[in-house]
């Protein structure tokens, strides 16, 4: 095993040091393409209204490394230009892909007709052309709704096309506005896009959320304001991955009597503290315990939260059940099963009552205790 390794290493290293040189330099060079996006929407501000332009610039920036400036479309024509077959689109694979000053500096070094070199360029091209086909493929680049959600940012107030695409909004939200609210949603983006009052926006002092909620606090636009703030609440980032994986911690196997409801209260609290940058004691934390009030609303529902769980239990066949819930359930049917054998038994004339080890005196008393069993039995079957 440790002469395998060595070997591999020396032949690495020693053999074909050049080679081992290009690949990582080549990653280190392109990777941050793709890195620098990925980064932006990591990020904890609502940055949906900068999602369809970072896209495009995304997968216009790639296309530049291997596909000739001229050639590169704009817009929706993205998302028909021919990437996987090569139409004279593509830039020489000889000399001009790119692939950093250090790759190119290596591949100067070696010999003309090092087929190491040319199956190295090869392996870039296939890359570039590949990833290329997947990006077009994967970014909504034709989303009608990312496209509408550029002109909520209060920089594109005066675009030409902002009254067209913030009229659009209402109709991803249909359940958010009733019709005399849509009614007023169209008149005020008509009066939004002309108002010369409306309070300044720096876009490194202020987010998207934190405008708007201005803006609604002063009573202006309130239907606008409404719509535009439910869609700051898409996901654009790692945070849906990590809310299924907190999901997954909580709602199991073992959980049976968590349900959605109750999750979804847990994620409305955690979030509601997230967004006040507080903890559950600090957000209800009083600076003098003994005279400042109590919140009625806290204190009332922590007291009527035990009136209201049995509405969000879900029902025994909604969750699978745990190993032990199985084994408890099954010896509970056994144990009714041997009851019910004894009271067939009971049931049966005197001489073959002789079998059974207690007094005939007994029976009645035991069958009434049998009776009873059974009928509670027959209940809990009916409820299930």
């Amino acid at each position: 095993m440790g002469r395998s390794v060595k070997k591999r290493i020396i032949q690495k290293v020693l053999v074909c040091e050049k080679k081992t040189l290009l690949i990582p330099n080549f990653y280190k060079t392109v990777l941050p393409l793709l890195k620098s996006y990925v980064c932006l929407f990591q990020s904890s501000a609502p940055l949906v209204h900068k999602l369809h332009e970072k896209q495009e610039a995304l997968m216009r920036q790639f296309l530049s490394s291997y596909v000739r400036q001229e050639q590169i479309e704009t817009g929706s024509k993205l998302l028909k230009q021919e990437l996987a077959e090569d139409v004279g689109q593509f830039m020489n694979k000889g000399s001009l892909l790119y692939g950093g000053q250090q790759t190119k500096d290596l591949i100067m070094q070696c010999r003309k007709d090092d087929t190491m070199v040319a199956q190295f360029k090869e392996n870039v091209f296939k890359a570039y052309r590949d990833t290329g086909v997947y990006l077009q493929k994967k970014l909504p680049l034709g989303n009608e709704l990312l496209r509408a959600l550029v002109y909520v940012d209060p920089l594109m107030q005066n675009r030409h096309s902002a009254q067209m695409k913030l009229e659009k909004l209402p109709k991803y939200l249909p359940k958010l506005l009733s019709v005399q609210e849509q009614d007023n949603f169209y008149l005020e983006v008509r009066r939004y896009l002309v108002d010369k009052t409306l309070p300044h926006y720096e876009e490194e002092k202020m987010t998207l959320d934190q405008w708007w909620t201005k803006v609604q606090k002063k009573g202006q636009y309130p239907n606008l304001c409404k719509v535009v703030l439910a869609m700051c609440t898409i996901f654009h980032g790692p945070h849906v991955e990590s809310s299924f994986n907190i999901m997954e911690d909580i709602v199991n196997v073992r959980s049976t009597r968590i349900g959605t409801d109750l999750y979804n209260a847990y994620q409305t609290v955690k979030y509601h503290l997230r967004a006040h940058k507080k903890s559950a004691v600090e957000y209800f934390k009083r600076s003098d315990v003994e005279f400042d009030p109590v919140d009625p609303k806290l204190v009332s529902n922590m007291t009527s939260a035990s009136a209201e769980r049995p509405a969000y239990v879900p029902s025994d066949k909604s969750m699978p059940e745990s190993k032990a819930a199985t084994k408890r359930r099954m010896d509970a049917e056994a144990r009714d099963d041997r009851l019910l054998f004894v009271k067939e038994k009971a049931d049966e004339p005197p001489a073959k009552m002789a079998k059974l080890s207690e007094p005939a005196t007994d029976s009645d008393k035991r069958k009434n205790a049998l009776d009873l069993l059974l009928q509670k039995r027959k209940e809990k079957q009916q409820r299930k």
